[in-house]
């Protein structure tokens, strides 16, 4: 990885995954050019007994890491709403967990499978009716993401996997038949960085800084969200003078027009396929559809103004399980939480989400609004 590194041409980071079935998945990506070697990062093998048993241990390990050798690190939450994996939001650490994957070859992460606003679904669903491990959840509970997407294909395709192709069954190295390597029905994801050059430590800090947005597929708008001249990156707030005062929102989406990967299905053109600019900007408040802008252009730049008043949201007490006099996210986590605490603390959060009639999602934000 690093040799494949080039400045100005090609940029690399190197990685490592911590995979907990019981507290959930992060990819932790490095700005330098070594990684933890003493521990390594990983959940607890058994047969080792290496690893960190829970995403405490691994900050741990990341302050000592980062403290040693200078090296910057962040934990990426990776398909946070399937049941094997399921993401424990009360580990979250502000350090590392600055932004969280929406959507990838497992479905999408905004909201749990079975909620009315999740329109692709995930594989490895949770039982209806859990609540607690989608993004949208982990901001009404106060916490600061932003929204990232990627592939998980383990094939070098990054937006377009071979899995998603009839290729299907052997399109890895070594030759694999293993389901959770090549049975994913839904397209791969690409992240946008917003950086002032191609290098290691500009796109490293974009990543860290937020300054980015999410795809679905291979396709490559562009996007761009404000409120009220704010626009996304670094803690994405809007402070107002009162609870009243109106919040204009701007949106900017240039379609790159390329077909798009759907669920199940590859993207292919024909002599007769032509463009669909169809969309719909949909402007998500405090995890709620506000209201949907039709757009029929390959370029739009649209406005509206919320003139509601800024209430702030929490994560309801009827979401969480109470479990031996204690409450809890949900019954997945091991953490018992004050569910008054769950909150934002009075601010407001607005995401973008474009929904593409060719079946292509866009993502941005959040962006938050606090009254002064």
């Amino acid at each position: 990885m690093n040799a494949a590194n080039t400045p100005g041409e090609f940029v690399t980071f190197l990685g490592m995954e911590y995979t907990n079935h019981s507290t959930g998945h992060f990819t932790c990506v490095f700005d330098g050019d070594q990684l933890p070697k003493d521990p390594i990062i990983s959940s607890r093998l058994p047969v080792i007994g290496a690893g960190q048993d829970t995403p405490n241990e691994l900050w741990e390990v990341l302050d000592d890491f980062t403290g040693t050798t200078g090296s910057r690190a962040l934990a990426l939450p990776h398909h946070t709403v399937r049941e094997s994996y399921m993401q424990d939001w009360t580990y979250y650490d502000p350090e590392y967990v600055k932004i969280a994957e929406v959507t990838s070859n497992h479905g999408a992460d905004l909201y749990e499978p079975d909620h009315p606003l999740s329109y692709l679904g995930s594989t490895g669903a949770p039982p209806p009716g859990t609540r607690g491990c989608s993004i949208t959840d982990a901001l009404k509970m106060g916490l600061h993401l932003s929204l990232y997407a990627s592939s998980d294909s383990h094939d070098g395709h990054p937006g377009h996997s071979l899995s998603h192709t009839a290729t299907a069954v052997g399109h890895q190295r070594p030759y694999t038949y293993w389901w959770t390597r090549y049975d994913k029905p839904y397209p791969v994801g690409l992240t946008a960085v917003y950086a002032g050059e191609l290098t290691r430590d500009a796109v490293f800090s974009a990543l860290v800084n937020r300054n980015i947005y999410a795809n679905s597929d291979h396709g490559r708008p562009v996007l761009k969200f404000s409120v009220n001249g704010v626009e996304v990156g670094g803690d994405s707030t809007v402070r107002v003078a009162s609870a009243d005062t109106p919040r204009e929102l701007s949106i900017f989406l240039a379609q790159c027009g390329s077909p798009a990967s759907t669920l199940n299905t590859p993207a292919s053109v024909s002599e007769s396929w032509q463009p669909n600019w169809n969309a719909g900007i949909e402007i998500l408040k405090n995890g709620d559809l506000l209201t949907t802008i039709e757009v029929t252009e390959p370029v739009a730049a649209v406005r509206f103004v919320d003139r509601e008043p800024v209430t702030g949201t929490a994560f309801s007490v009827e979401d969480c399980v109470l479990i031996d006099g204690e409450y809890y996210i949900n019954h997945f986590s091991d953490n018992p939480v004050d569910p008054q605490t769950l909150n934002t603390g009075g601010k407001d959060f607005y995401i973008i989400r474009v929904v593409g009639e060719n079946h292509r999602h866009s993502y941005i934000g959040p962006i938050w609004v606090d009254v002064e």
